[in-house]
């Protein structure tokens, strides 16, 4: 983790607390979520520290299923990106638009990515 990429995956938290589906996932896998998608976003100048086998680690450390869980959970993630991002009437979105958040909300989405994509992401 980098400062900046917990605060982008804080952020997506924030964002999915506020949206009734995200009730369906369990607490880990949207987290395990928030932090696949930080790493998502390095293009954009989302910093992030190398770790070697993370994606191992983090479906060891969370117990979640990629195909069943993770997979689209994520790509429930990448769609509220999109559709949250820029909303000034969503307070999470202005709290990490602050330069203390690292100004994270003001980084543009990705195009939404579906399940499929994320199962092969974390299969490679």
């Amino acid at each position: 983790w980098t400062e900046q990429s917990f605060s982008f995956a804080n952020y997506l938290i924030e964002l999915a607390a506020l949206e009734v589906s995200f009730l369906s996932f369990r607490p880990q896998v949207v987290a395990a979520a928030a932090a696949t998608m930080s790493r998502q976003y390095v293009a954009q100048g989302i910093s992030i520290r190398h770790m070697s086998n993370w994606k191992v680690k983090l479906l060891k450390t969370a117990i979640v299923d990629v195909e069943q869980e993770l997979a689209p959970c994520a790509a429930a993630m990448s769609r509220m990106h999109l559709s949250q991002h820029g909303r000034n009437d969503v307070f999470v979105n202005r709290k990490y638009e602050a330069e203390r958040m690292h100004e994270v909300a003001k980084v543009a989405p990705n195009p939404a990515l579906d399940a499929a994509f994320f199962v092969d992401y974390f299969k490679g």
